[in-house]
């Protein structure tokens, strides 16, 4: 008898991000609805045993803290947040007026879905909008490579020509300083860029929230009186 194999919080959780990944690049991926509301957390919750008072103080912690998923070497920040309610994809320009078009070909709409690369202030970002089965994902990436050809990039190769012109005249140790100087000078910028980078890919992802919610607000409530009209003349039509 094959023993039941027990997995990991840490493994169950990354089981199921992939999973959700691999459905959506599926062929049946179209048949997959975005997000998980608290009423489908705390059932999941309650089948795997978990205390729903510290359900609750992890749906706190994301609201208050608005963590974000971590890049390679933390360089970049991924954030993602999904809104109940479709945006009509006609007014995806409202989103395309708050990221400016980047030179790696800027932002293309497929349908129901927003893409590409863009720029908000100096820092590069990748934003990806998905609007179908009666909600709306929003996924912003910063990205570190306008931090490394401000930053970074010049004092890399200040660093490389100076050590090797100094080498060339006998003067190695000086053309070591200078590098790791500059070097010195350019981390530190580079650092300070990424994190700004970071900080304006969270105000991105709040502000195309904010646009979202003023969207489909107008028609979650057409659609509520509607569906209430409808039940009204059906409860009528049924007394009479």
């Amino acid at each position: 008898m094959p023993k039941k194999r027990v997995f990991s919080e840490q493994e169950a959780s990354e089981i199921m991000q992939r999973a959700v990944r691999l459905q959506e690049s599926s062929k049946t991926g179209d048949e997959y609805t975005p997000g998980v509301t608290l009423e489908e957390l705390q059932r999941i919750a309650e089948e795997a045993g978990i205390d729903t008072r510290f359900l609750d103080k992890a749906v706190a912690g994301v609201d208050t803290e608005e963590k974000s998923t971590i890049g390679v070497f933390n360089l970049a920040e991924e954030f993602e947040r999904v809104v109940e309610g479709e945006m009509d994809p006609e007014d995806f320009d409202k989103i395309l007026h708050l990221v400016r078009r980047s030179g790696k070909g800027g932002m293309s709409q497929v349908g129901r879905t927003l893409t590409g690369m863009g720029n908000v202030g100096i820092h590069m970002v990748h934003v990806n909008i998905e609007s179908r089965k009666g909600r709306t994902r929003i996924n912003v990436r910063s990205s570190p490579f306008t931090a490394y050809f401000i930053a970074l990039h010049g004092p890399l190769i200040g660093s490389v020509i100076a050590l090797a012109a100094l080498i060339e005249t006998g003067r190695p140790w000086l053309g070591l300083a200078i590098a790791l100087g500059l070097m010195a000078v350019g981390g530190s910028a580079f650092k300070s860029l990424v994190n700004a980078g970071k900080r304006a890919a969270r105000r991105l992802t709040s502000q195309i929230v904010e646009v979202v919610e003023e969207e489909v607000d107008p028609l979650r409530d057409r659609m509520a009186r509607a569906s209430e009209a409808k039940t009204v003349e059906s409860e009528q039509t049924e007394t009479t």
